[in-house]
């Protein structure tokens, strides 16, 4: 970030126009250089996309920016969780804060700029380094990214002399030759196979995609994250490269016949969905199966099975569910019927009756005590959605300014605490998103200016970004 400041305050050279750059904008930048690494990257491109910065020389300075500060984000790519409600569901939340996220923006950013270094940035990437993952591991890597960017580069970034020349499926046979995990395969045949390409080009990559089948070996937590994915749409050209129909029937039993995850086993008299995606592909390719061979239930009974992992659902402790409980009241008033389809409005979130419940809810809120939880963590999420819902549901005044005053209180005091920044901004990213999907546009402004006035640099500047629509 240094270097960029620099560029900001280099003295202008003798006969060159001072570059126009708005004050607003420079101070943007400056404060994005006090940021943690994932954040200044995110932070620069979006000025970069923003009307803020015109000057093109401008904008590829801050791409190329958070290109290498993208390099230091501290997790390595997006990640899935169970997807239900739980602790390590918010800790990889899509924030786009990841290394390969940050790192794809600013190069998909630079590709309208400056092809030529947009490929060039891509060639600077580390390799992709996925772990083989056991089934008590609850999260699975999704580098969709990396193949979606390299389609993008396919199309876009290659002059017609490379063209004639086979640059660019060179390009993407290399991106091929690097597939060795079960987690690649998938995205890789969908947005490489998904380009405009000859006849010829695309036997070329399904001759390279059926080496690739014996080189992605993998367990099946891996595998089990792409099987629905796995089995690409059917091309006419696979009736020319039986190699790629063959490698594929061979991946997929050596996949379905290991230790399969207890999660990832079928129910009762299903085939597995890869399975069943493949018999369908080759009896549309050959009704007659007169050249290709489904796959038989016998076939696909796994060697054995493995334990799944534990889900860290949230709000299982009693005082938890007690607040929650409290909470449900605030919204919906009392239980009955037809209780969670009504919100209570802000003339009934007014009255003495629900201000008493409210009052009562921060006591349950002042007894919660991280010790009455499995994690820190786990407390964190919990208390932040609270405090969050409180200061959303108080009417304006007094009440809600003290309810909001204690939710950034409660994220400032806790932010050095949170070893995953990810996870910390999920929960500061809940109250963002109140404000800009917020319908009243005095709500908007009073979330915005309450959180721009925090102690914390992260709240106040993207809450400022959020004023002046610098979003992603």
């Amino acid at each position: 970030m240094l270097g960029l400041l620099l560029l900001l305050l280099a003295p202008v050279q003798p006969g060159a126009a001072a570059p126009r750059r708005p004050p607003e904008a420079v101070a943007l930048v400056e404060q994005a250089g006090s940021l943690p690494r994932e954040f200044s990257a995110d932070t620069l491109l979006r000025l970069a996309a923003s009307s803020l910065v015109q000057e093109q020389k401008w904008k590829k300075e801050l791409i190329e920016e958070a290109f290498w500060s993208g390099a230091h984000a501290p997790l390595p790519y997006q990640q899935w969780a169970d997807r239900m409600d739980s602790l390590p569901t918010r800790a990889v939340r899509a924030n786009r804060l990841e290394t390969l996220t940050l790192q794809s923006r600013a190069i998909e950013a630079m590709l309208g700029l400056d092809a030529a270094r947009a490929r060039q940035l891509f060639g600077m990437m580390r390799p992709l380094k996925l772990p083989d993952l056991d089934c008590s591991e609850g999260l699975t890597p999704d580098v969709s990214t990396y193949y979606k960017l390299s389609a993008e580069l396919f199309a876009q970034a290659f002059t017609a002399k490379e063209r004639d020349d086979g640059d660019d499926i060179a390009f993407l046979k290399q991106r091929i030759a690097g597939i060795d995990s079960p987690l690649q395969l998938a995205p890789a045949l969908k947005n490489i196979l998904g380009l405009k390409v000859t006849s010829e080009q695309r036997i070329a990559l399904l001759i390279a995609f059926a080496g690739a089948f014996d080189r992605a070996l993998g367990t099946d937590r891996a595998y089990g994250a792409v099987e629905t994915a796995l089995v690409p749409d059917a091309f006419a050209e696979m009736s020319e490269t039986p190699a790629f129909i063959t490698a594929l029937r061979a991946y997929i039993l050596r996949q379905v016949r290991g230790r399969r995850c207890a999660d990832n086993i079928p129910s009762a008299g299903k085939q597995p969905v890869s399975v069943e995606r493949f018999n369908a592909l080759v009896l549309k390719l050959d009704p007659a199966l007169d050249h290709f061979k489904t796959i038989s239930p016998q076939e696909t009974m796994p060697s054995g099975t493995n334990e799944s992992y534990r889900s860290q659902l949230l709000w299982k402790s009693p005082h938890a569910r007690g607040v929650l409980a409290s909470l449900q009241w605030l919204h919906h008033g009392d239980p009955g019927p037809n209780a969670q389809e009504r919100l209570l409005t802000l003339e009934e979130r007014s009255k003495d009756l629900w201000l008493q419940h409210f009052q009562e809810t921060l006591k349950l809120m002042d007894d919660w005590k991280e010790e009455d939880e499995a994690s820190p963590e786990e407390y964190f999420c919990m208390a932040s959605d609270a405090l969050s819902d409180l200061a959303a549901l108080a009417p304006p005044g007094r009440i809600r300014n003290r309810a909001m005053s204690a939710y950034l209180e409660f994220l400032e005091e806790h932010y050095a605490n949170i070893e995953n920044h990810n996870l910390w901004f999920t929960q500061f990213r809940q109250m963002l998103y109140r404000a800009r999907f917020s319908k009243d546009p005095e709500e908007k402004a009073w979330i915005l200016h309450a959180m721009q006035r925090s102690s914390n640099p992260i709240i106040s500047l993207y809450s400022k970004l959020e004023s002046l629509d610098v979003a992603p």
